[in-house]
């Protein structure tokens, strides 16, 4: 009898801290989103067109899925090198540090991308290293920009990464305007629909 109520005491005491790390891991999620959505009504920094920020009241998302954050395998360089990639403005070119490759499962199909250390990346930078994750997926064209999305990841210095791509985001040039932004490599494509994160800009 006492183990069955042991047993019972740490399922309750499991699943109590279970939801309270999805409960956090949301919050969280939504917190980027309202720091972003207020940026971006910002005239002076945001990339949406002026004719749509009068009425402008947030970006498109998913709703935020916690399958969506996976732990990754980082197969770092031995020699980082520099990585120039075209862009979707001929005459411009963005040079990012080729770091490594990440290993990663997601529902059920298991992807290898290259990552790139991005000495500017995102538009929500914080003063950490960032990875630069540029990917493309099935959702591609259909909810989300059809040129791919970026995901910035925080290097653990390990060889452990965590990928939350309920913070997937569009480039800039996904809401028009003059700015040029990196062309994904063809092989940095997942094989399945990623449902987290932005959706097409749609004012």
């Amino acid at each position: 009898m006492f183990r069955t109520v042991v047993y019972v005491s740490l399922l309750i005491c499991f699943a109590t801290s279970f939801a309270q790390g999805q409960t956090a891991y949301v919050e969280e999620v939504l917190t980027h989103r309202q720091d972003k959505d207020e940026k971006y009504a910002d005239k002076d920094k945001s990339p949406v067109p002026d004719e749509y920020l009068t009425d402008f009241g947030g970006l498109n998302y998913f709703e935020v899925d916690s399958s969506f954050k996976v732990q990754a395998t980082l197969e770092r360089l031995e020699k980082p090198s520099p990585h120039t990639f075209n862009t979707t403005k001929a005459q411009k070119k963005r040079t990012y540090i080729l770091y490594g490759t990440v290993h990663f499962t997601m529902k059920g199909e298991k992807s290898k991308l290259t990552i790139y250390y991005a000495p500017i990346s995102g538009p929500l930078r914080k003063k950490k290293k960032m990875l630069f994750l540029p990917f493309r997926d099935k959702t591609n064209g259909i909810s989300t920009y059809g040129g791919g999305r970026y995901l910035e990841v925080e290097d653990t210095k390990g060889d452990e990464l965590t990928l939350g791509f309920n913070k997937a985001y569009n480039p800039y040039c996904a809401f028009g305007g003059d700015v040029g932004c990196v062309v994904r490599q063809r092989d940095n494509l997942i094989e399945v629909g990623v449902m987290a994160g932005e959706k097409e800009f749609l004012p």
